[in-house]
């Protein structure tokens, strides 16, 4: 089958271009031509691509960049649309080549840009289709994707709309300017997709609340695991001479085998609620015997105040941390979460929380490995958490706030391991007392370092969630 996958971002950047990158993945393994529509420029980082366009600034010629002999089942072409440097997003940030003065929010881009990011988004997928004529084509978001798919393919192939949370949330229920653009896009779209089960009510719900009904059409596409790369090792201290081979570990960070290691992965941004991990922290501490090390893995804009904040934490400067607090709106949470810093003492073991950077896949493989426990703490609304899967196919236990996206795994481990803590995180004003005590459980209730126990979580993982080459069949079988 030839499948167009029309995303328009990265594919290493987000949970959704991960999401991205490894569904186009299995299609080539599963053997279809993959036509992949999106801003990625390091193609040669991908194993499944084989070809690289980039489109004229008009977005009416192709120019071939690079060409790799096809390894898998089928094959994958990246075509890259021509922006004129404009690229509007759902979360405002920093998208290498694009300068940050050209970056919006789409809910904050003036008509005039909006709609220029339209027009040679569909010159672009007018040009694609008529060179390679698809099937079936993927749009991913709810914005702009949709809109300029059903544009540009004028009814020739059927399309599949895969909402990832973001643009509804943060740029959509934002600026109903947008809501055309998006229902239009819902109204034509053969089936529509959502990355979990409360993604997909949330979604059914705005629809219908704007004149679409797409119940009918709506299913839930859930995220797959790469199994064999998300696994516990052998043992704990073979996991952590794994993370420190494929990982640069801040200068003073020495792990050892006894120490509790939390893992926060993904975007670092006040929504995700890392600085109630952080604010945690000495609380956590305090109610264990042995180290217990927090480690960042992620990039993104709350990261230098985060590392700020981190600094006072870890020297039990309460006051200051809490100046920061209040002065830096990229720490910030909404008032029904409370407080960030409580009355904290001192960590007792200096530099316990360290920050990563961005990782790999494989990187973050090894990281989980050598987790007890991954966090998620996030304070709105997400469509899911593609990490949680992942670390708990490690054999890392998730711990993720009770809501939205998220309360389908937390339900699922609440009934599987007999045990309420995974559905205890819920917005309250004790929001980081909460989460210090939910954490402690997790590290006192469970041997998260016993290699037995690991593959005991991994095989939760792997009987709850699908592969990515049985999501990517799903989506083939789709329209029929």
């Amino acid at each position: 089958m030839r499948v167009a996958v029309v995303h328009g971002y990265f594919l290493h950047d987000s949970g959704s271009g991960i999401y991205v990158r490894e569904l186009s993945r299995a299609l080539v393994r599963l053997g279809h031509e993959v036509t992949l529509v999106c801003q990625d420029r390091q193609p040669e980082r991908c194993d499944f691509i084989d070809a690289a366009y980039a489109l004229d600034p008009g977005n009416t010629s192709l120019t071939l960049e690079s060409r790799s002999e096809p390894g898998m089942a089928g094959t994958c072409r990246l075509v890259r649309p021509h922006l004129e440097g404009e690229l509007l997003v759902y979360v405002e940030g920093l998208f290498p080549p694009f300068s940050r003065e050209n970056v919006h929010g789409f809910q904050n881009a003036d008509p005039d840009t909006r709609e220029r990011y339209i027009s040679r988004n569909v010159t672009a997928l007018r040009t694609v289709f008529e060179q390679w004529p698809p099937d079936l084509v993927l749009a991913q978001h709810l914005i702009m994707q949709p809109y300029v798919v059903s544009q540009a393919l004028a009814g020739r192939a059927p399309y599949v709309v895969t909402e990832h949370g973001s643009a509804l949330n943060f740029s959509v229920r934002v600026n109903d300017d947008l809501v055309p653009y998006a229902v239009e896009g819902l109204k034509g779209a053969t089936r529509v997709a959502t990355v979990s089960q409360g993604a997909c009510d949330d979604l059914i719900a705005w629809a219908e609340g704007h004149g679409e009904p797409i119940a009918g059409k709506t299913v839930v596409m859930s995220p797959g695991i790469d199994a064999e790369l998300f696994a516990p090792a052998g043992d704990r201290e073979s996991a952590l001479a794994s993370l420190r081979a494929r990982v640069t570990l801040p200068d003073g960070l020495a792990l050892s085998a006894e120490d509790d290691i939390l893992v926060y992965a993904g975007s670092v941004r006040p929504t995700k609620g890392i600085q109630h991990l952080v604010g945690a922290m000495p609380l956590i501490s305090a109610l264990r015997a042995r180290p217990v090390r927090l480690l960042i893995a992620g990039g993104g804009p709350a990261r230098q105040p985060l590392e700020r904040l981190a600094a006072l934490i870890d020297a039990g400067d309460t006051a200051e941390a809490t100046a920061l607090v209040d002065a830096e709106p990229l720490l910030r949470s909404p008032a029904g979460f409370g407080d960030v810093v409580g009355e904290n003492p001192p960590l007792p073991e200096p530099g316990s929380i360290a920050f990563l950077g961005h990782l790999e896949h494989e990187q973050l493989a090894a990281v989980f490995a050598a987790a007890d426990v991954c966090v998620v703490p996030s304070v709105f609304p997400e469509a899911a958490a593609l990490v949680n899967i992942e670390g708990l196919a490690a054999g890392a236990l998730p711990l993720a706030s009770y809501h939205s996206g998220m309360v389908a795994m937390d339900d699922f481990l609440a009934e599987s391991l007999n045990d309420p803590a995974f559905v205890g995180l819920v917005e309250g004003t004790d929001f980081t007392v909460r989460l210090a005590g939910l954490v402690a459980h997790l590290l006192e209730a469970y041997a998260t370092k016993d290699p037995e126990f690991r593959r005991k979580i991994h095989g939760l993982a792997v009987s709850r969630y699908p592969t990515w080459d049985r999501t990517a069949q799903e989506y083939t079988e789709v329209t029929r």
